[in-house]
């Protein structure tokens, strides 16, 4: 359950169990995401599905060549480019709130 000020339609809540977003989102922190309306907003932050690690967050940035690289806010983690073709079928949806205990 959200407060309802972070109740927007269709969204869903997901827990973050990783540090690849840190400091920006922190291992523990709760994530409301709304489904991919197939806009990406540059240097957004998504839930991508990343196989073989399944659900991620990242923020996702046009790299030079028409990819879209996704990025993580902790530098020990590198760049991954996601090919422009099929990316509506990996991009789920747009953070829009995160709760964290700071």
């Amino acid at each position: 359950r959200v407060l309802p000020q972070y109740n927007f339609p269709d969204v869903a809540a997901f827990r973050v169990d990783g540090d690849s977003m840190e400091p920006t989102i922190l291992k523990g922190a709760y994530v409301g995401v709304v489904p991919f309306a197939g806009d990406i907003a540059e240097g957004g932050i998504y839930l991508v599905h990343m196989p073989p690690f399944g659900r991620v967050i990242k923020r996702l940035r046009m790299g030079a060549d028409g990819a879209i690289v996704l990025h993580s806010d902790n530098s020990a983690y590198s760049p991954i480019p996601l090919p422009y073709e099929g990316y509506a079928n990996v991009v789920l949806g747009r953070v829009v709130w995160i709760w964290q205990l700071c």
